[in-house]
């Protein structure tokens, strides 16, 4: 063929920008087409960019991956740009990340309603919701959106506009395909971040950080390599407009002691910026670069991370701990155990601790598919996380630090599923459980069937080494089985990996196993919208409700915990289209909050169950 079609471009381009295996109901449900459609749109794309090497991958349960080296990347997105671009009209999310980062580049600068509306072709109130949004996620780093008869603009520190801004363009890459793309290359190629239009040698940056690696013979690892690189383009360019950087937060921090090799490496960076630009660059902002690498994880070859302060070492370590013993008996897998997950996990602990004394955030790019994907177990880790920092006295951490800290323990549990051997049991043994046989391997590739047999040979079968038994017919056994159907149904599916889950890490807390009970919901209140909440809450019950502190399982159950010096638990029903039921739970002690939680998740999976 001579051509791709606008759809396939943009199926390429989300192939490029997400390199993971991704079914192919997610491309057709993104692009608004059939199954079918996508299936024959990915045999045109194959033929078509065979030329650059590259090659589309089919895994049978994991979805479609393309698979590229650095040349044939080059390739792919000359591709895509030669196409043009094929949609004029940018997407809300794109337009408000364009605005906020406009708003955070021109920090002094005012601009209008009106001149926001021409530029993007919306109406106003278009642009007036967007402000609203923007506005919502300003909060988070100390930033207001100024209005007066001049026009709008933002009012903050210099350091929570460069957190901010470093967090939008990071942001924008999940919604910017084209600018994904070229983040992607960026250690290969030489190109400008959008919206940082002045500073136009990322090359000259990128072997700064390049040299940096090597006089240390350490490693700065993605994300924070990312985040890194990004921070230097915006100090460079907001020191060449003028605006300083304030007192460090964590200069004089006790949890600070200073690695002199990393800050003689950070001296040598910056006298490179000073002479490339013409600038000088202040002891603080050198300050602010030496707490970007420490909390980066900074590791030599053996995988070890810079020496942390005796009493960042003691807090690291105890705050892993108890994050382990909490996320363990809150979702009753014991992971305790398990010293390799607390030696990675420390690995990641320390850096985000002097993250968190430095006020540096970190964009984590999976965050939307992780509370998509992990939805419960992300709840339980963001519930433990808040546990663990009210314990040790330290302010709560982020989303995006929660969801990088939920893969280590979900690595853990799909470690453990992995390479399960089952058996199957029917009446006879032969046809229908050979076809049971044949739609599990289909359906479950970490199942290893060893065997298929007749249910009365079943006492003559070794049972010790098995992990999972499947069965068309009831069993007189001991050992949990789940019985399905000889043709598999959607039912089925759910009980087995229900079980396979309930077997993680081989070991459930028995001795910690509580027989569930009905949550005990001590006063239920109606509500209409979410805007309803906070007066309810205030009015009944005297609680100043934050709705980022909610916690939602799903789209119809949420948790919101609030520490005060009673036991309680609140049911919030919708009577309305949203349809959403919030518990609010009152502690004064983490054993009545986890107990609370674990019941309403418990209760939660009982109702979802068959």
């Amino acid at each position: 063929m001579d051509q791709l079609n606008q759809r396939q471009i943009e199926l390429l381009r989300l192939l490029i920008s997400d390199n993971s295996y991704k079914p192919i109901k997610n491309f057709a449900h993104t692009l608004g087409v059939s199954n079918k459609t996508i299936s024959w749109d990915l045999d045109e794309i194959q033929s078509f960019i065979e030329k650059t090497g590259s090659t589309l991958e089919r895994k049978s349960g994991s979805g479609v991956k393309l698979h590229y080296d650095d040349a044939q990347l080059f390739q792919l997105v000359e591709i895509i740009n030669s196409h043009g671009n094929i949609n004029e009209q940018i997407s809300v999310e794109q337009r408000r990340a364009e605005i906020a980062r406009s708003l955070l580049l021109n920090s002094k600068e005012y601009t209008t309603i009106q001149k926001l509306s021409n530029q993007y072709y919306v109406s106003r109130t278009s642009i007036l919701n967007d402000l609203k949004y923007i506005e919502d996620q300003f909060r988070e780093f100390n930033i207001k959106i100024i209005r007066t008869r001049d026009g709008t603009r933002i009012s903050a520190k210099e350091m929570d506009i460069r957190n901010a801004l470093a967090y939008v363009i990071q942001e924008n890459i999940h919604y910017n395909s084209n600018y994904l793309i070229e983040y992607q290359i960026l250690r290969h190629n030489e190109n400008n971040i959008e919206g940082l239009d002045e500073v136009d040698e990322i090359k000259f940056f990128e072997n700064l950080l390049n040299g940096l690696e090597s006089d240390m013979k350490r490693i700065i690892y993605e994300p924070y390599y990312t985040n890194l690189l990004t921070h230097l383009l915006i100090m460079t360019k907001r020191i060449r407009e003028g605006n300083d950087l304030e007192e460090i937060r964590g200069s004089n921090d006790r949890l600070t002691e200073i690695d002199s090799k990393i800050y003689k490496g950070v001296f040598k960076i910056v006298n490179q910026i000073e002479n490339h630009y013409d600038i000088k660059i202040a002891d603080n902002e050198v300050f602010y670069i030496y707490q970007y690498l420490i909390s980066s994880g900074l590791r030599n070859k053996d995988n070890q991370i810079s020496k942390p302060s005796d009493e960042l070492e003691a807090l690291s370590k105890m705050f892993t701990r108890k994050l382990i013993a909490v996320i363990s008996d809150m979702s009753e897998k014991d992971f305790n155990y398990d010293n390799k997950l607390f030696q990675s996990l420390l690995l990641h602990i320390k850096p985000m601790l002097n993250r968190l004394v430095a006020g540096i955030k970190i964009k984590n790019p999976l965050l939307d598919e992780i509370t998509t994907e992990f939805s419960e177990f992300f709840t339980i880790t963001r519930i433990a996380c808040m546990i663990v920092c009210d314990m040790l006295e330290i302010e709560n951490i982020s989303l995006d630090e929660v969801a990088y800290i939920m893969t280590y323990f979900q690595y853990e549990i799909e470690k453990s599923n992995s390479n399960k051997q089952a058996i199957v049991i029917c009446h006879s043994g032969y046809g229908t459980s050979q076809l049971l046989a044949t739609r599990l391997r289909k359906s479950f590739a970490n199942l290893n069937i060893s065997d298929v047999i007749a249910s009365s040979k079943l006492n003559r079968v070794d049972l010790d080494d098995i992990d999972l038994i499947i069965s068309t017919v009831k069993l007189n056994i001991d050992k949990p089985y789940v019985l399905v159907s000889a043709f598999l149904g959607e039912a089925d599916i759910k009980n087995i990996q229900h079980l396979i889950d309930n077997q993680s890490l081989g070991k459930i807390n028995n001795k910690q196993k509580e027989i569930f009970e009905d949550v005990v919901v001590n006063n239920t209140y109606n509500y209409k919208k979410e805007t309803d909440l906070p007066n309810i809450l205030k009015k009944n019950q005297g609680i100043e409700f934050n709705k980022n502190e909610m916690v939602c399982l799903n789209e119809t159950i949420c948790i919101y915990p609030y520490k005060t010096n009673e036991k309680s638990t609140l049911l919030l029903t919708s009577i309305d289209k949203e349809n959403k039921d919030i518990y609010v739970i009152k502690y004064d002690n983490h054993h009545y909050l986890i107990s609370t939680v674990k019941k309403i998740i418990s209760n939660h999976n009982k109702q979802k169950s068959p």
